[in-house]
């Protein structure tokens, strides 16, 4: 069955935006006329989820602000970090909130996969942590993503340059995995929690090769405005 809810992380600063951000967080930042989250909010209800948490943490009053607490059917929660717990600890928590598995999604970036197709190779191959994964032209950005089958066994640190396979910052994962977590509130998801499970738990990779986009950098932003239009 289709998990009914979602998690979208909305904390970070925006820093490389440069003053695009000092009054508006990056998520809510006009792309093609519109806030960039509602791109990824479209997404989750496209694909009948019924409820999302928005971790947010900078600026955070403002998303309840342009959101509220309903958008397009999806029942809208908020969970405000008061001081800044990274990836891994925002996602820690709102399972903790939720109670219940998730998909969990970066509010900055919209990669459009097939949550249905993801949903069934989590399913039949029993994994404990789910990874949208999307080859790219250049992995220097993000770090590449060795796959194995459908399990992945390595994640490399960003800065080597080529076309290479990418985590896309989509994930499905059940709050049991919440014991996993490192000591201490504060850590990266990406960079610390997913490299050291990867011998204790099954992370499995799922390939799509959707429309991808991660607004987070000036040269993606602008190019966001031309294809999120155009699309």
């Amino acid at each position: 069955m289709m998990p009914a809810a979602a998690i979208l992380l909305a904390g970070g600063r925006g820093t490389r935006l440069g003053s695009l951000t000092n009054a508006t967080p990056k998520p809510l930042l006009h792309v093609a006329g519109r806030p960039f989250v509602f791109y990824v909010l479209d997404q989750l209800v496209a694909a009948g989820l019924t409820r999302v948490i928005l971790s947010t943490g900078y600026l955070a009053g403002q998303f309840e602000q342009v959101i509220g607490s309903c958008y397009g059917g999806l029942d809208v929660r908020y969970v405000v970090e008061e001081e800044p717990l990274g990836t891994g600890g925002a996602i820690m928590r709102c399972l903790q909130v939720l109670g219940e598995r998730a998909f969990v999604l970066n509010a900055d970036t919209l990669f459009r996969i097939s949550f249905p197709r993801m949903l069934a190779l989590h399913e039949s191959t029993q994994a404990d942590i789910t990874v949208a994964v999307r080859e790219a032209p250049d992995a220097f950005r993000y770090g590449t993503v060795g796959l194995r089958g459908n399990r992945i066994v390595t994640f490399g640190q960003g800065g080597a340059a080529g076309a290479g396979l990418i985590n896309g910052g989509i994930y499905l994962l059940d709050p049991r995995v919440c014991a996993r977590a490192p000591a201490g509130t504060v850590f990266s998801f990406e960079r610390e929690f997913l490299p050291g499970v990867l011998t204790t738990l099954f992370v499995a990779g799922y390939p799509d090769s959707a429309y991808f986009i991660d607004m987070g950098v000036p040269e993606d932003f602008g190019r966001a405005q031309t294809e999120l239009r155009d699309r």
